[in-house]
């Protein structure tokens, strides 16, 4: 179609070749799967046999931007999902996340978002409790909210059920630092 995909500049000398092939071989494959996951995602717009799940996938391919307009509409694809299953764990966290990622953008003005962040954390919770997301999505309200104990707790937990998680692990680390516990959080 002639459509630019991406475009860069790469060093082509010979002391460089190695490194330059690994950055351009990591573009092409960024490039690829995207394209794949717009594509096998677009599937779905508008389907009324999308399930559960497909409608989460949605709404985290929206939380990749990050303006009001597009947490907003990741919000409503995990109200759809949920809509298809109501205990469904992680439509409950990426819903709460998206909440509290609108907090921050709206620079932390309305306190009824972290509200409903923490409500929907903790049913995510109580229904799986063996789910790390809830204990973090748990945590990041509690952190904003400025709860900083609530919020190493639950972060506490979350890494119990899965040390792993990169992401939660940073929260978790955010988290130690607003209680001064520096070599914790390091």
């Amino acid at each position: 179609s002639g459509e630019n995909i991406w475009a860069g500049q790469f060093p082509f000398e010979r002391a460089q070749r190695a490194g330059c092939f690994r950055d351009l071989s990591l573009r092409i494959i960024l490039s690829l799967v995207d394209s794949v996951e717009r594509t096998e995602l677009s599937r779905y717009d508008g389907s009324p046999h999308a399930t559960a799940y497909q409608l989460y996938l949605a709404g985290q391919n929206e939380l990749r931007l990050l303006d009001l307009r597009n947490i907003r509409r990741g919000r409503r694809w995990f109200r759809a999902a949920l809509n298809e299953c109501q205990d469904f764990v992680p439509a409950l966290t990426g819903l709460a996340r998206s909440f509290e990622v609108e907090w921050v953008l709206m620079a932390g003005g309305d306190t009824e978002l972290l509200d409903e962040a923490t409500q929907l954390a903790l049913r995510a919770i109580e229904i799986d409790p063996d789910d790390a997301r809830g204990y973090r999505e748990l945590g990041v309200s509690s952190l904003y909210a400025k709860r900083y104990d609530d919020s190493v707790e639950a972060l506490d937990r979350g890494e119990q059920r899965n040390p792993q998680h990169a992401d939660q692990i940073a929260d978790y680390a955010d988290a130690l630092t607003h209680t001064s516990d520096f070599p914790g959080a390091l």
